[in-house]
């Protein structure tokens, strides 16, 4: 029994680390390495199916991360607090790896390597730049100050609703569960423009891991990644040919 739990909770902080990796992206060459966890804690066992909600804070050279930890059922079955992660450089790498003269760190790890390829023709649609854009904002100041630097008359803003809403002033309100809103606010679109989009919905969004519930957690994968591929839906073809994603 003590051995299955043991071989549960290593695969379960495994998944966690991949669900770091996924979260938090550094342009830098380099590696994080988990040295460390301050606490984790199960409240039951974590059974077949574990959902967990991660939050990253980067801190120089070492990041941490918070998960709360919950099963189908929608209950808390444990946390994880502190889980630390080391920046390692490919230098400081190869130094570790290349300990004897006939080992090389290129036999040891992967990399991404990209290839060039030549294309058959290039379009100059990737080349035109947006000359308004569409934000999918919260009703803030944070939201209007980055209207007023890209020319306010220039950009549409979009906030959550119950329903479809014209509400004047360049600003319109969508349920971001209901497909049929998007496509009601591409109607109302200027067609002869190349509009650039810009989603922020969520993304000033902070609150305690311990504090969220499976209810909390799906209602913000709506208002994010529901809305954005409702918004993809709704563009037709013609619609194609005058907007560009930001």
């Amino acid at each position: 029994m003590l051995s299955d739990l043991t071989g549960k909770v290593r695969a379960l902080l495994d998944a966690c680390l991949q669900l770091v990796g996924a979260a938090y992206s550094n342009s830098d060459a380099g590696l994080y390495l988990p040295v460390g966890i301050e606490s984790l804690q199960l409240t039951k066992s974590p059974g077949n199916a574990v959902w967990a909600y991660v939050q990253v804070k980067p801190d120089n050279q070492i990041i941490k991360a918070d998960f709360q930890l919950i099963n189908d059922a929608g209950e808390t079955i444990g946390a994880i607090a502190g889980l630390s992660l080391q920046y390692l450089s490919h230098q400081s790498l190869n130094k570790l790896v290349s300990s004897t003269p006939t080992e090389s760190s290129d036999k040891c790890i992967y990399e991404i390597k990209w290839q060039k390829q030549n294309l058959d023709r290039v379009t100059h649609h990737n080349q035109i730049l947006p000359n308004k854009w569409l934000i999918f904002a919260e009703k803030n100041k944070f939201a209007e100050k980055l209207a007023a630097g890209l020319r306010k008359e220039n950009c549409i803003l979009v906030f959550p609703g119950e329903q479809y809403q014209n509400l004047g002033e360049r600003q319109y309100q969508v349920n971001p569960k209901q497909l049929q809103d998007f496509q009601q606010l591409w109607k109302h679109l200027d067609h002869s423009a190349t509009w650039g989009v810009i989603h922020l919905w969520e993304i000033e969004y902070d609150q305690s891991v311990l504090e969220n519930t499976l209810e909390k957690i799906a209602a913000r994968q709506t208002r994010s990644c529901a809305s954005v591929l409702h918004l993809m839906q709704s563009i037709d073809t013609k619609q194609q040919r005058f907007l560009q994603l930001s």
